[in-house]
């Protein structure tokens, strides 16, 4: 009924019997029948049958596996564990000490967004140059590394920050040691590195070799804030670009790269990436006051205990001034984490971050506004709503 309601609305009656307006509204509107309809399934089934139809079906933009799931990462589970697979395969080493350090955190899972948002990506690029939803072998290759390269780099934070969990198990430094683990996490880039270098494309070579610079001068802008610095918001959020945006906004316009899109649409997949990245640390930080310590695997208030002022502090700081003197002396002294924490508690502090993280999410959808709606673009929808509404 509301496919007729709609079709009538928009070609006159004159569109029950000209196959291709129904051809063309089936094809157009699916995602806006999707959503406008509380019975999904049965709006779906009818939408499919008017495609054919009109003896027009493009079945991978009507694939069923994104229609059955409410988690846009479950359709490409598949995907996500032929990835950790051949990430184990890249890492083998003839040292067993070093393979283990190496597999320590895929071992664990996690939740692998950046890989899921660089399949999705690939398969919104090829639907919106191709008729098709294709990954490429390099594209594929791409995904491996980027989750590498994030895995690396969580190992030598651990080191670090002396971590004493991740992903509620052991950190890798307490496990095996501060020198081992820093030679694991460079074990990691290495191999990210010759397989980066197996794709053979120069500009996704430089975009990517950029991330791992950007990496290491994020940490030392954390490790070396001055005073004045420690309470800079655009410091900040420069930091939060370098420590966990650019791996995935750079790894999106790799993405589009591999795909021989136009400038637009490659500008699009990196402007997607930087803000959904931003939102998932502005999310990272509201979880530090708020979240449960064993649903995010790691102790409460992680980041003041390490010294290092967030989101949440830095806005709590124009309701509370005297925060400002605890941010300066890195939360060092007895008390200072508490006094802090209670002080950002009765601020809106967490909820101004939170009112960033949807800024920034919607931003990130707003990115991809002109592309075609197909259904890999509403997963990655979907994804920053994810990112947005999680709890670890």
């Amino acid at each position: 009924k509301m496919i007729k309601h709609f079709t009538r609305k928009k070609y006159g009656r004159r569109a029950n019997t000209n196959r291709i307006m129904c051809r063309t509204y089936a094809t157009e509107t699916l995602g806006k029948i999707q959503k406008a309809s509380l019975a999904y399934e049965k709006v779906n089934n009818i939408a499919k049958k008017l495609t054919q139809s009109a003896g027009y079906l493009d079945t991978s933009a009507l694939d069923e596996k994104y229609q059955k799931s409410t988690n846009p990462f479950n359709v490409i589970t598949h995907d996500l564990d032929k990835l950790n697979d051949n990430i184990k395969i890249l890492v083998q080493n003839s040292h067993p000490v070093l393979e283990k350090i190496a597999n320590y955190y895929f071992d664990l899972g996690g939740k692998r967004t950046r890989p899921a948002i660089m399949f999705f990506m690939a398969r919104a690029l090829s639907l919106q140059l191709t008729k098709t939803e294709n990954i490429t072998e390099d594209q594929y290759k791409l995904a491996e590394i980027v989750e590498m390269i994030h895995t690396a780099s969580l190992v030598h934070d651990d080191v670090i920050d002396n971590a004493d969990t991740r992903r509620g198990v052991t950190s890798v430094n307490l496990q095996f040691g501060n020198k081992i683990s820093i030679l694991g996490g460079d074990y990691l880039l290495a191999k990210a590195s010759i397989s980066l270098a197996s794709i053979e494309n120069f500009e996704v070579t430089k975009l990517m070799s950029q991330v791992i610079a950007d990496l290491v001068e994020g940490e030392f802008m954390q490790l070396n804030a001055a005073n004045e610095s420690a309470l800079d918001f655009d410091y900040y959020m420069n930091k939060t670009y370098l420590k966990t945006a650019t791996l995935i906004a750079n790894g999106c316009k790799s993405i589009a790269v591999l795909a021989n899109a136009t400038d637009e649409i490659i500008d699009n997949a990196y402007d997607y990436g930087l803000h959904v990245g931003l939102a998932f640390q502005l999310v990272d930080d509201v979880l530090d006051f708020t979240g449960d310590a064993k649903t995010m695997g790691k102790p409460a208030f992680s980041d003041m205990k390490s010294g290092i002022a967030t989101a949440p502090a830095l806005f709590a700081v124009e309701q509370h001034p005297d925060l400002a003197k605890l941010i300066k002396r890195n939360f060092s002294k007895d008390g200072d984490v508490e006094k802090a924490s209670e002080l950002i508690h009765n601020s809106n502090g967490i909820e101004r971050t939170k009112n960033l993280a949807k800024e920034h999410c919607d931003k990130g959808i707003e990115a991809l506004s002109t592309w075609k709606d197909t259904l890999p673009k509403q997963a990655l929808i979907d994804t920053a709503g994810l990112i947005f509404s999680r709890n670890k």
